[in-house]
């Protein structure tokens, strides 16, 4: 959102072409309205930062993707194969033969064995990013917060295993330093692009402030049920300046 702010944009604008960065294949293979749908819930957060480093470290932004881990090993399902793989899944689960199986579903990769009743028992919806991310805020993040606070990231992976949730937690800290980088090539990007006038209109860049967002980044995101938008461009239409920012610093 700081890199939002200061390049005259909006979260969601940030948040895809930062993500796009990563995966360049989310443009091409289908998935982009996944992406926007990823991007425009993950802003409707406190903390969308640290749902593209959740949707970085479990699948590179990848959405239809199913991951079925079976003792021999895992197999992984892409595109129309992963959405026919969870229907069959969804079949076998009403009739009682497939609950326990280990699959791990979507963009944040939530295990259907451990996480179904969330997604009311439906493979297939545990696809949709905004359903993942409203279960997350509204169910999951509850319960890894109050059990492990500031560790959560690590709760995320693993709640019983604290090695494995240590080296998870550090691993999306690498993706929040992606992240961080990935924002700047952005706002360099942007600002080339805009006039003398547009740039006095944006907030004042600072950049000791834009390196502490990524410590602030590893919260626990809320939902924010009044957003305060700070949409700055209609789409397709050359940047204005801005009339208006959210006070990133509140």
């Amino acid at each position: 959102m700081y890199a939002a702010a200061h390049a005259g944009q909006n979260c969601e604008t940030v948040f895809q072409e930062t993500a796009a960065k990563v995966n360049p294949n989310v443009l091409t293979n289908g998935e982009r309205p996944y992406l926007e749908e990823l991007a425009y819930a993950a802003c409707q957060t406190t903390n969308p930062d640290i749902i593209w480093q959740i949707a970085n470290q479990e699948s590179s932004f990848r959405f239809l993707i199913a991951r079925h881990n079976t003792e021999k090993g895992a197999r992984i399902y892409k595109g129309t194969a992963a959405v026919d793989f969870l229907k069959d899944l969804r079949k076998k689960s009403r009739k009682g033969s497939a609950k326990s199986s280990s699959v791990d579903v979507g963009a944040m990769q939530f295990n259907w064995s451990y996480h179904q009743e969330g997604f009311g028992h439906d493979p297939v919806r545990m696809l949709s990013p905004s359903a993942q991310v409203e279960y997350l805020l509204e169910t999951f993040g509850e319960y890894i917060y109050q059990r492990c606070s500031s560790k959560w990231v690590g709760c995320y992976h693993n709640a019983s295993d604290s090695e494995l949730g240590s080296r998870y937690q550090k691993a999306v800290r690498k993706k929040g330093r992606v992240l961080q980088l990935q924002a700047l090539y952005y706002l360099k990007g942007a600002l080339k692009e805009m006039s003398p006038e547009q740039k006095a209109a944006l907030p004042r860049l600072r950049k000791e402030e834009f390196f502490q967002v990524l410590n602030q980044s590893r919260d626990m995101p809320l939902p924010e049920r009044e957003i305060r938008r700070f949409v700055i461009n209609p789409p397709n239409l050359a940047p204005e300046p801005a009339p208006l920012f959210r006070d990133l610093r509140s």
